[in-house]
């Protein structure tokens, strides 16, 4: 009787072992799953703050391109109505209009406030 005891306690031993080496398998699994899931997030984020960074930047630039523009077309105006007396009228107008839309620009007040 001692004997058959003795087997059945191995028997159970051995498949509480295995039901542990599932459980702790599962368990591993999970945490698996929810670190890649929190990485995957994280890479996200950055890679669209990456992306607003850049886009910040190609509108400043653009911005800047358009505003040294505009700079130069009504500083070509000025020069042009210095070199031809009889356009000045005409070019007075011109630069008014241009002055209004650009509606007085920072860059521009630099140089014309």
């Amino acid at each position: 009787m001692g004997e058959l005891n003795m087997t059945n306690k191995i028997k159970n031993n051995q498949s509480n072992q295995g039901q542990i080496a599932i459980i702790v398998l599962l368990a591993s699994a999970i945490l698996l799953t929810l670190g890649m899931s929190a990485s995957r997030k994280t890479v996200t984020d950055t890679k669209v703050d990456t992306d607003e960074e850049l886009l910040k930047e190609a509108f400043n630039t653009a911005e800047s391109g358009i505003n040294n523009y505009l700079l130069n077309i009504i500083l070509n105006i000025i020069l042009v109505m210095v070199i031809v007396p009889s356009s000045v009228l005409y070019l007075s107008v011109m630069l008014t209009v241009l002055l209004l839309k650009v509606k007085f620009h920072p860059i521009l007040l630099n140089y014309f406030g």
